[in-house]
């Protein structure tokens, strides 16, 4: 999905994408600032509306991509705090809900999370002190600069103030956990974080009933199930722990040739009842194709679906590790036994499945062991 949009360019070696989807808000952002107050703003800058001499839409116009901009600096700053980190950063990409940097957080600290994630909220506060104070230096007569300041100064104050606001998936939530790490363990962490994120969901949907207004209560939305997944991610990533490659293995494999039409490597699948499809011939193994790679491409050879090289892990790799690489490079692994011979795939799909059977297996040792206690008591 997020791969859908166009490179404008790159930072630090970053590929920076719009997606489609933000072509969908920018008239809502333009008309947003075209019924703006101007004259509520002019009345704080000391000057009169009828000194202005652009029209409403192409304030409109100047806002929207100054908003746009103010974003792009904003997933710069935690951009660059990654890299100071020693991480890896995929993209930084603009989105309909506003922007994303993609990180990898493999071995991440909670010092370095905690710095990556108010570092974007830090250059919008500073770039918002610095537009308010050039709209206030800059000479009377340049009216129509000054408000361009000024509102470009409002704007990224509320950005600032919104993103630290402590709920996840925002800055303020990251932060929040990335705190609570330093002093409690990693659930006990995201609990809390997931607490608190409800809380502050649960009172902007109050308040944006109360006001009727839309936009707080698809907000309230966006933060609640946020606060949800965020609890669930660290739930599976501490289910993983102590698991081994083997056990989200599945053989469910078929080996097919790189020039072999989609259409023949589907009817193959459906054949063996494979999940996976493992794409090599006498040189080499290209990489794995999932169901899901094969729709909609009928015309194509298999070989076309391959990106890059190939995922390997061994058999008996931490799982926890082999879901980071699987997550980071977004494709399954090809899993190799102790004679270097490929044995099975590990999928998103069969970590998931192994997580959730490990979340089952300690409940119920848990339940066993209270019950034990329960006797022993009654003894």
């Amino acid at each position: 999905m997020l791969k859908s949009g166009w490179t404008l360019g790159h930072f630090r070696g970053i590929p920076i994408r719009l997606h489609v989807s933000l072509l969908l808000v920018l008239p809502l952002i333009v008309l947003g600032t075209m019924t703006l107050d101007l004259s509520m703003l002019l009345l704080r800058l000391g000057v009169p509306i009828d000194q202005l001499i652009l029209p409403p839409l192409v304030y409109g116009l100047v806002m929207a991509f100054i908003l746009l901009g103010s974003v792009l600096l904003h997933e710069m700053g935690h951009a660059a705090a990654a890299l100071y980190n020693e991480l890896r950063v995929r993209s930084i990409t603009l989105l309909i809900i506003g922007g994303m940097t993609e990180i990898n957080q493999e071995n991440t600290t909670a010092k370095q999370a905690l710095g990556t994630a108010v570092a974007g909220p830090a250059v919008n506060l500073g770039l918002g002190f610095f537009c308010m104070m050039v709209a206030k230096w800059m000479p009377p007569s340049a009216v129509d600069l000054r408000l361009i300041f000024f509102v470009t100064g409002i704007m990224n104050l509320f950005l600032a103030i919104f993103n630290m606001l402590p709920a996840y998936p925002l800055d303020g939530g990251r932060a929040l956990k990335a705190v609570l790490e330093l002093r409690m363990s990693p659930m006990g962490a995201s609990e809390a974080t997931c607490t608190v994120g409800r809380i502050i969901a649960i009172i902007l949907s109050i308040l944006g009933f109360t006001h009727g207004d839309p936009f707080l209560v698809i907000i309230s939305f966006f933060l609640y199930f946020g606060a949800e997944s965020d609890r669930t991610r660290t739930k599976v990533q501490l289910a993983l722990a102590g698991l081994r490659a083997e056990q989200a293995m599945t053989i469910r494999v078929v080996s097919v040739g790189p020039e072999r039409p989609i259409t023949s490597v589907a009817r193959e699948m459906l054949m063996h009842d494979a999940a996976a499809a493992m794409v090599r011939d006498v040189r080499r193994t290209y990489g794995v194709v999932l169901p899901d790679q094969l729709l909609g491409r009928t015309t194509d050879t298999v070989n076309s679906l391959v990106d890059g090289e190939p995922i390997v892990i061994r058999f008996d790799d931490p799982l926890d590790e082999v879901a980071h690489k699987i997550q980071w490079s977004q494709k399954p692994a090809i899993v190799l036994d102790r004679y270097n011979t490929p044995v099975g795939v590990v999928t998103n799909g069969e970590i998931m499945r192994a997580a959730r059977l490990r979340i089952l297996a300690d409940q119920g040792l848990e339940t066993s062991s209270q019950t034990i206690e329960a006797k022993d008591r009654s003894f």
